[in-house]
């Protein structure tokens, strides 16, 4: 997949995630907005309601040990007994 850019900036990234039940947690980075939704959609439909997790822009550093930077929430995602509520 490439990463698409703008205005020859660097790449628009996406990372989400979410702290689950019983400790666990996944996430992920994309270069989607809307792809990065989906899965953090697809993740929170299986959890109780009430769990939430985020999508937030992701800047990558170029530095090995912290590779990315991670700006403020673009969504908020809610898991419901009908699904998921975003904010």
């Amino acid at each position: 997949m490439t990463t698409p850019y703008y205005a020859g900036g660097p790449p628009r990234l996406f990372a989400w995630d979410a702290l689950l039940g019983g400790g666990r947690g996944a996430g992920g980075i994309t270069g989607d907005e809307k792809q990065a939704r989906e899965r953090l959609a697809e993740v929170l439909r299986g959890e109780p309601a009430g769990t939430r997790g985020v999508v937030r822009r992701a800047y990558h550093t170029g530095s090995g040990h912290e590779p990315y930077e991670y700006g403020e929430p673009v969504a908020i995602g809610t898991a419901t007994d009908r699904g998921v509520t975003w904010t």
